[in-house]
């Protein structure tokens, strides 16, 4: 974790490891289109669930999601 992510909110900690977990899987050639439906990411974090269907009013979150 970078020193400017410890200033971050859980919540937006959270979503960069969303993030971070798709590049992966993208990268690694695991994800397959055809195969991968659906991903299941379990949280007890709302906010998460929130920033990723609405977005944010803060620029760099919704530039997240939107990655």
């Amino acid at each position: 974790m970078q020193d400017e992510e410890k200033k971050e909110s859980s919540s937006v900690r959270e979503l960069l490891a969303i993030l971070r977990t798709l590049d992966h899987i993208n990268v690694s050639s695991q994800l397959q289109t055809l195969e991968w439906t659906t991903l299941w990411w379990l949280t007890d974090n709302a906010n998460v669930e929130k920033m990723i269907a609405k977005g944010s009013g803060k620029l760099r979150i919704t530039r997240v999601v939107l990655e």
